[in-house]
């Protein structure tokens, strides 16, 4: 497996704000190409935004998640977290569940949410695409910005999951679980050459100069998965009762 590397991006024309609640500034901006991003600049929303959105995405690679194309704006000074605009999207609801047709990456989505710590998978951070038709919907993962991955207190977790308290509602548990175990048993897998190139891209993407920390605890929660969804999921399943 190859998590691969994030595009970098020159320049972008002019932005238009997005007007949409948590959105941390984000605006729609076209590059050259005629691709329409979603633009986070570092400035608005700080580095560790960026350095938590890099990381995830790149591990969200390895582990099968459905998430849009990203780069970053590398632009002077200026950087910017891009994801590509999906067209012709909703957001999650608790009556789609049945019409979800890639249970196995929404599951992959919870192992990148509990490995990374990221407890603002709310609705809004769940699109839903038609596949082909609004009867069949592919679920896309969007938004690791807030993710502990990036911060401090993330080595102090120790092997903690997060909470689920701003979960999306409805998710298909009994779906999505084998999907789930399975990226599980893939996060655990990995070797520390690739857990190291995930680390090293995304500090670089963020100018972030001490990689030690957050690789060796990143490590310790890949390796422990498997312990780490089952133990969610079980929270999940006392939730829905």
């Amino acid at each position: 497996m190859n998590a691969g590397r994030i595009e970098i991006v020159n320049s972008l024309g002019s932005e238009n704000p997005i007007p949409v609640e948590n959105s941390s500034d984000a605006a729609w901006a076209q590059d050259r190409e005629g691709r329409i991003w979603v633009v986070k600049h570092e400035a608005n929303t700080g580095y560790q935004a960026l350095l938590a959105e890099a990381c995830c995405h790149l591990l969200g690679r390895l582990l099968g998640v459905q998430q849009p194309q990203a780069a970053v704006l590398v632009h002077g000074a200026d950087r910017a977290w891009l994801s590509l605009r999906v067209p012709n999207v909703s957001h999650w609801f608790a009556g789609a569940a049945p019409r979800v047709v890639n249970s196995d990456a929404l599951g992959a989505m919870l192992v990148l949410d509990v490995v990374s710590h990221n407890e603002d998978r709310h609705r809004g951070n769940i699109l839903l695409q038609p596949a082909p038709d609004e009867f069949h919907l592919r679920t896309i993962a969007i938004d690791s910005g807030n993710a502990l991955v990036s911060q401090p207190e993330f080595h102090d977790l120790a092997l903690g999951v997060p909470s689920t308290r701003n979960l999306a509602p409805g998710l298909p548990l009994a779906q999505l679980t084998p999907g789930a175990l399975r990226a599980a048993q893939i996060a655990a897998s990995l070797s520390e050459m690739e857990i190291s190139d995930v680390v090293q891209e995304a500090c670089s993407l963020a100018r972030e100069t001490d990689s030690t920390q957050m690789h060796s605890t990143l490590l310790a929660r890949l390796r422990a998965a498997p312990r780490l969804i089952s133990g969610y999921l079980e929270q999940l399943k006392r939730d829905s009762r």
